[in-house]
């Protein structure tokens, strides 16, 4: 059995990005080698988990973002 988590995280008010974690509940498999920490990207990206034994839980790292004042008064983002 394999539970299904969706994680949503809002980059500002005009963007979002929707990641899928799954955690394989079962014992056995192969080990996973791969990275266990995931820097966002605009596209989307795929671990090669299916079927492997993991050690440890994916961390998916904060998009960076700063915001400064403008000329106009208001705020500008920066992403990334």
């Amino acid at each position: 059995m394999i539970d299904k988590k969706h994680i949503t995280a809002s980059v500002s008010v005009s963007k979002r990005i929707t990641a899928t974690a799954y955690r394989a509940t079962k014992d056995g498999g192969a080990p996973y080698e791969g990275a266990y920490a995931i820097f966002p990207a605009f596209e989307s990206q795929t671990l090669p988990t299916k079927g492997k034994s993991m050690t440890d839980d994916v961390t998916v790292e904060a998009i960076k973002i700063s915001r400064t004042t403008n000329a106009s008064g208001g705020k500008t983002v920066y992403i990334g």
